[in-house]
Parts: C-alpha cells; structure tokens; sequence
C-alpha cells in the first residue's frame, strides 16, 4: 500500500467523521469513518499511524465542538477547542488500541478488539458526571427503529459495538482479500448477527406494539430563552425581573392545556425564574391551577436565594396532583458542564396516577442511562424531561433521550426551551412533535400509552457493556503475553 492512497482514506476518514455526529448527523458516515481511518492507521507504519490518527481526530472533534457548541453567549472560544480535543482524543482511543493489539490476535477473533475498545471507552465516559453518554455512536442511529430496539437489551453499547465491528470486519476483510474462505465465513457471521438483531428488532416494532387506552400530555414551552449559563456577575434583581409576567404565562398556559384535554402538563427546563422567597407562593397559585383543572402538573423553577451568587440557584422541579398536593420535589442530579449549582441526591420521583406510574427528571440527568434505570426498575410508565437547549445541539439532545423509553419500557415526553419537544412511546416511535424554532404553537400535546413494559435492560442494566470491558483487556493481555508474529 503507497503513504499516497492510505492518506487518500485518512481524507476521507475526517470528511465522514465531522458529520458523522453532533450537529450535522449522517448516519451512514457514522458506520464509514471508522473503516477508513482504520485502513489509514492499519496501513502505515506504526508512528505515522498514530501521529496522523490522533490528528485526524483532534481536527474533527475540534471543528464538530465548534459547531455544537457554537452560541458565543454560552461558550468561549477556548472552551470550544479544549472540549473539541478531549472529544477528539477519546474517539482515537479505540483506534490506538487496535493498531496496538489486534495484530497480535488470531484470524477473526481480532475483529472484536476494536469493537470492544469503542465499546469501553463510551461505557467508562458515560460515568463522568459532565459528558455523560454524549457523542456515542448509538445515537447517530436514532431513527432506524429495527436496529435501535436491541438496546432494550444491551443498552446502547449494543449498537455502539455492532457499529465499530462493522469497521473492523470489513477491514479484516480488506486486509486479506473477500475470496479467503476464512474471511467468507467471518463477513457471513457478522452479516448473520447485524441480521438477526434487525430481523428482531422488527419483529417487536410488528409484534408489540404500544397499544392500549391513551392519556393526553401536554408539553409548554415559554416564547423567551434564558439559559443556565448567565455569567454570576448579573444580579438576581435582573435576572428575575421578568419573574411575574412569566409566572402569568404558565398559569395562563396550564389552563390552555388543561382546556385542550391534557391531563399530565409538563413545563420546559427552567420555567420560571423566581425570588426564593416568592417561591411559595407562586407554587401555591399552580397548586390553585392543578385543583380547578383537575390535572397533574411538573412545573419547574430557576430558584435564586437572597444571598445569591453567593449561594448558588436551584434548578428543580415540582410535582403537583390534581387535589393540588405535592407529590414531590427534585433537583437536577447531573448539571451540565459550567452549570454553578448544586446537584440534587439523584432520587428520581416514581408517583402512581390513574393514568400509570410517572416519573421525571430534569435535562441532562436523562443521558445518564444508569440514573434513568431507576425509573424502568420502578415500573414507570412514563418518564417526564423538562429541558433546555441551543441550537448546535438541537434536535440530537432530543433525540438522545428517546434511547432511554426504549431502554426502560416506557413512554417520555420531553418539554424543551429553544429545541424540538417530543413524545415516545417505549419503542422509539414518534406520537407527537414541537420543533420550536420552526412552529408557532407554545403547547405540544400527545395522547400516548402510560404502561410499563418489561425489558432485560431494566433487569440487567450495562452487563452487555462490561462484558465488552472485560473482554478488551483479556484481549491486551493476551496480545502483552503472546510472542510478536513474525
């Protein structure tokens, strides 16, 4: 192979890679950056191989965090690059890791380093309390309803691990020719696997669907976007000064949507921005709102105390039933990264209704697949999301938090400032949309299935996961242990 046609699939690798995911999604480049970069790095030698991969991904991950995170308002510059390197750096991991041991694996059997690498990396990240599970391949695949099902099994290192096997086998292949009856029969077991998982997945979109009777749920979101990220040198007199018209707005609305049949009515992320001392009162009126319309109502507050910044605001939300009683309140267990409050104790509230069990939480806790399990585990039907976001990230944070209906069993209506609000039902499938950009409309409403469907995630949560972690370090201590080929 010549350095000039191996760099011709490094081109190509970070042509596809930069939009492969974030802001500008094509799926398909996410399955075909992976086999080029790979063909680069497996082709040169070993120092240029790293050198122009870890490049290659710094560049992507540097011009995707550029576009995602591209509000000024929000993100200096510096922070975009620094985030756009880590993200770059992280992605070539895998990389390294396969130009590093899979020549010491045997036949076929090398084909699963890679996989299982990726697999790793996105598992271990998504326990880092800012960058959660954002980024992973999953959910460039949001949309191919077939193939995202089997996350109801394996969670979304299923497909993350069907995705960068597909890298490796094709270039296994590659490497050694189609006609080789070995690689025949390896292309022919991936391909059998890939099958069977789309051939289930379409079975249970055919076979089990949402059916049953349905609750209307409305979603509001509010005309004017102030995101978390307001620099601590504004007072809480500014920052509250549109307190009141705001809380007429959602009171107004509520009755809107309790008027238009919704039963369940959810507030976007961040509702209203209120004094900490006028908080009771103003909960009293939606308590006053819940009993008169006979509705369930999950407001939500930026809360500021009157020492702030001294002491940080509150990001919660309030769960109110149609008796006006409080069915709970919760804080924002995950904030997102250069949010300065404090996180909530992560104790995601679970409440019977007529309707089926509810739960909620707020923005970003719903990537963290592991927190949201809790919700699955308690029989929810229905998993409520306030949020709020920008626009290099909107409609993919959306989109994201759907994997979780399908994880967990249950149906998930998100409500979100500035971006698209969705309802689901626990396959993934669309039963209502708010672009809010792009439509004129404040109230989003669903009539959507709230049941409980079992699912073996629930049970076993990321044992798919671990098994790929364990399963990557037998394979670097056997390529360690084993004798170099000559």
């Amino acid at each position: 192979m010549s350095t000039k046609s191996s760099y011709v699939y490094l081109a190509i690798a970070f042509l596809l890679m930069v939009v492969s995911n974030w802001a500008y999604t094509i799926p398909l480049a996410a399955w075909l950056y992976p086999v080029f970069l790979m063909r680069f790095m497996r082709t040169e030698k070993m120092g240029r191989s790293l050198l122009g991969g870890g490049l290659c991904c710094v560049a992507a991950g540097v011009l995707m965090c550029g576009w995602a995170l591209s509000n000024e308002m929000l993100f200096s510059p510096s922070f975009r690059i620094m985030s756009g390197v880590a993200a770059g750096l992280l992605a070539f991991l895998p990389f390294a890791a396969d130009r590093l041991v899979t020549r010491r694996i045997p036949a076929f059997a090398s084909t699963l380093v890679f996989p299982m690498a990726f697999t790793t990396m996105e598992l271990l990240m998504s326990f880092d309390g800012y960058r959660s599970t954002w980024g992973s391949l999953a959910y460039t695949q949001y949309g191919n309803l077939p193939l995202v099902q089997v996350v109801s099994l394996t969670g979304i290192w299923g497909v993350t691990f069907l995705m960068a096997w597909f890298a490796s086998a094709i270039n296994w292949a590659w490497q050694k020719g189609v006609h080789h009856p070995r690689v025949k029969r390896g292309l022919l077991l991936y391909a059998g696997v890939l099958g069977a998982v789309l051939l289930a997945g379409g079975a249970r979109l055919a076979l089990c669907p949402a059916d049953g009777e349905t609750t209307r749920v409305a979603a509001i979101t509010k005309p004017k976007v102030y995101h978390a990220l307001f620099p601590l040198s504004e007072t809480r007199q500014s920052l509250c000064a549109d307190s009141l018209s705001e809380q007429a707005y959602f009171l107004d609305t509520t009755r809107k949507a309790a008027a238009q049949g919704a039963r369940i009515i959810l507030w976007q992320e961040m509702g209203v921005f209120i004094r900490s001392e006028d908080e009771v009162a103003f909960i009293r009126n939606v308590q006053q709102v819940a009993r008169e319309e006979k509705v369930y109502v999950a407001m939500t507050l930026c809360s500021f105390p009157e020492d702030y910044p001294a002491s940080p605001w509150v990001n919660k939300m309030v769960l109110l039933d149609p008796t006006g009683g409080v069915l709970g309140e919760y804080i924002k267990a995950r904030p997102s990264v250069l949010e300065p409050i404090e996180p909530g104790d992560g104790q995601i509230p679970v409440r019977e209704t007529p309707y089926g069990k509810i739960a909620a939480v707020i923005c970003c806790d719903a990537t963290f697949p592991g927190l949201i399990r809790q919700a699955g585990r308690a029989g929810a039907g229905l998993l409520l999301v306030p949020g709020l976001v920008w626009d290099g990230v909107d409609p993919l944070y959306t989109r994201m938090n759907t994997f979780r209906a399908i994880e967990n069993g249950f149906s998930f209506v998100q409500a979100t400032g500035g971006g698209l609000s969705m309802a689901v039902d626990h396959q993934g499938r669309v039963w209502s949309a708010m672009d809010y950009g792009r439509t004129a409309p404040e109230i989003m409403t669903a009539d959507i299935p709230i049941r409980h469907v079992e699912t073996p995630y629930r049970q076993i949560g990321d044992l798919f996961g671990w098994l790929c972690v364990a399963g990557f370090i037998i394979s670097v201590m056997f390529a360690v242990f084993r004798p170099s080929p000559r």
